[in-house]
């Protein structure tokens, strides 16, 4: 309707300019008001002309150099518009219409010096294009995406505009055009600062980051971070040239479970859940490494449970696809949690990332503890120092065996990322 009426408008006022320049030459009868109005009418015809001219028969494709990145990656983005008649233009305006999920930043690690003030990221995305096709029937624009953030991010249309030299007529069509980019998060490298060690019911459980050797080694692989020292095989690493380190029969057997609390109580924001995102990616890739079955729950307003078996790529990649698409959904975190203790297995070593701590909190991770060999909570920070509600719950979980790693912007901002487990 709007467009009918905007339509009727241009027609009319076109109709009253030439219908003034008439009556000027009808009653002036000079050669300058003639000269006027011959001059107007191929303008006239053209703008009529471009009226009824079918914008939208044009074929228009959107190619993206990559449909899968990594958070923080950049990209470029390449719109083609084809059209049958060489009907001339003298300009078009191209606009990408960018999804709001693109509307932020990721400048990878340093991201995280913004911690407690994200809304510094916030970036309002636009891609404007200028071109001046005239006679071509194909025209190609391209820009370049950079900074990409954690996230599905669909692309669902572009707009094209287009008019005369004079400003008289504008045309315009929306090109619903659907494409999808699906942005990982990044992997930080993880370093496990300190080995605790935990005897419960008699039997020693290590941190999942520093498995525990066994006495007899069944094979040798390459070195990864966080491998002890005593652990390399010198002969081996003397023919392969390359770093070589055994692997204990203790180390395939290791149980690990990562759970990531995708729950929004409103005590965090977009930036502390990217930063668990990307740590459960980074230490699910770890305990690959090394050989360890590992299981990632993903606990929102349900559980999503995702075993990762020795050796099984696809089964992490899976996890990956997850966690770019995962955002947090208001829930109890505790409650969801609890319900799930009973299809828990037993003996394992649990790390859980989140960004707040509670008492409700607290009294499930002790039932819980009841099943482990160890509970490590990293905790996203986005304040410098924790509250004094939450000093006093560290250390009733300490006194539990459950350990507490503060991660604020700081540490996370390194290089690799220390996880200090006190």
């Amino acid at each position: 309707m709007k467009q009918t009426v905007g339509l009727v408008f241009q027609l009319a006022w076109m109709s009253l300019l030439l219908g003034i320049l008439f009556a000027y030459a009808m009653f002036e009868g000079g050669f300058t008001s003639w000269f006027l109005l011959d001059s107007f009418v191929p303008i006239f015809v053209y703008l009529l002309c471009l009226q009824f001219y079918p914008l939208k028969g044009w074929k228009v494709n959107r190619t993206l150099s990559h449909y899968k990145v990594n958070a923080g990656d950049h990209l470029r983005v390449v719109i083609t518009m084809r059209r049958k008649l060489r009907f001339p233009l003298y300009y078009c305006v191209i606009e990408e219409i960018m999804p709001e999920s693109l509307n932020r930043l990721d400048i990878r690690r340093k991201k995280y010096t913004f911690l407690d003030a994200p809304e510094q990221l916030a970036a309002q995305r636009r891609v404007k294009k200028l071109i001046f096709p005239w006679f071509k029937k194909e025209m190609t624009v391209s820009y370049e995406l950079v900074q990409i953030p954690r996230g599905r991010h669909e692309f669902t249309a572009i707009h094209v505009r287009t008019g005369d030299i004079f400003g008289f007529m504008k045309k315009q069509h929306l090109y619903q055009l659907t494409d999808e980019l699906t942005a990982y998060p990044a992997r930080p490298a993880v370093r496990l600062r300190e080995s605790m060690k935990y005897q419960k019911q008699g039997s020693l459980a290590s941190s999942a980051m520093h498995f525990q050797a066994g006495n007899v080694a069944t094979s040798i692989r390459e070195y990864v971070p966080g491998d002890k020292f005593s652990w390399i095989d010198w002969k081996q690493t003397a023919k392969k040239n390359d770093v070589m380190t055994k692997e204990f029969e203790k180390d395939k057997s290791t149980d690990v479970l990562v759970v990531l609390d995708a729950c929004n109580r409103g005590k965090q924001n977009w930036l502390q859940f990217d930063a668990a995102a990307e740590l459960s990616a980074a230490l699910l890739e770890a305990f690959e490494k090394k050989s360890s079955k590992a299981t990632f729950l993903s606990v929102h307003d349900k559980v999503e449970h995702f075993s990762i078996a020795e050796g099984r790529r696809a089964q992490l990649d899976r996890v990956y696809q997850h966690l770019a698409a995962v955002e947090p959904v208001p829930a109890l975190f505790p409650a969801v949690l609890l319900q799930e203790l009973n299809k828990m297995p037993t003996g394992f070593v649990a790390y859980i990332l989140t960004a707040s701590l509670d008492e409700m909190l607290f009294d499930v991770l002790r039932k819980m503890n009841m099943h482990s060999h160890g509970i490590h909570i990293l905790l996203i920070s986005a304040a410098a120092e924790l509250a004094d509600s939450d000093r006093m719950l560290v250390r009733h979980m300490a006194k539990q065996g459950i350990t507490v790693t503060s991660l604020t912007k700081k540490q996370l901002a390194a290089d690799p990322i220390e996880v200090n487990v006190f």
